[in-house]
């Protein structure tokens, strides 16, 4: 029994650094993105190799993770998703296929990418996070 048990767990170990590594080879990029320089919680965007999808994961424990479709504007990039509306009385509406955030591009050496809401971005710009390339 102690056999099967070992032989069992050996194979998720290396069944899973398999999907890990197969993952790696279809990103295109990373970044790190935090609300501002002294935010204790950091957030992860993925990008896959076409540029087409992002997963965002975060270190804090209470924020889940999510998928976003990527669309490019030019240099920016239009992170699309689900939209949560919750209004006064509680009701919880979700929108699909929402442009949720825009990223551009900037100049500086370390925050080499800003996200803003994608709600009025071109009339009046409101920054989400600040990101950098790992």
């Amino acid at each position: 029994m102690k056999t099967l048990t070992t032989l069992l767990l050996t194979l998720l170990v290396l069944g899973g650094c398999s999907d890990y590594e197969s993952f790696d080879e279809d990103v295109s990029f990373r970044v790190t993105c935090k609300f501002n320089l002294n935010a204790l919680y950091e957030d992860r965007l993925t990008f896959n190799q076409e540029i087409t999808s992002a997963k965002r994961t975060s270190t804090n424990k209470n924020s889940e993770d999510a998928v976003y479709k990527v669309k490019q504007s030019g240099e920016n990039l239009i992170l699309n998703g689900t939209r949560t509306v919750i209004d006064i009385n509680k009701n919880k509406q979700l929108i699909p296929d929402s442009d949720l955030f825009v990223m551009v591009k900037t100049k500086n050496e370390k925050w080499k990418w800003m996200m803003y809401y994608a709600d009025d971005f071109e009339e009046d710009p409101v920054r989400f996070m600040m990101c950098y390339e790992v």
